[in-house]
């Protein structure tokens, strides 16, 4: 059989750790927190000035307030996405 060694690398904090599954995972799932949160401030950003576009600079008409609530959600959805498929 063909065990995989862990392999000890020195933390700063915890000085030496052995790399293991679970801190991979830890990191993808880090790195999938940081595209979904990428993806909200994109895109209800840009959700958020259609609606204010839309609603002739009033950035808490109703316009603004649900395309912003709708680009959010695309983002979380595109983040994710992004994550799954290239991290």
């Amino acid at each position: 059989m063909n065990f995989v060694q862990p392999v000890a690398l020195a933390h700063p904090l915890f000085g030496i750790c052995n790399w293991t599954h679970a801190n991979t995972l830890m990191l993808h799932f880090q790195y999938m927190k940081k595209a979904i949160s990428l993806g909200v401030l994109i895109f209800g950003s840009l959700g958020g000035w259609l609606g204010t576009v839309i609603d002739h600079g009033n950035g808490f008409g109703g316009w603004a307030i649900l395309l912003t609530a709708i680009g959010s959600f695309v983002g979380i959805w595109v983040g994710y996405k992004i994550a799954q498929y290239y991290l």
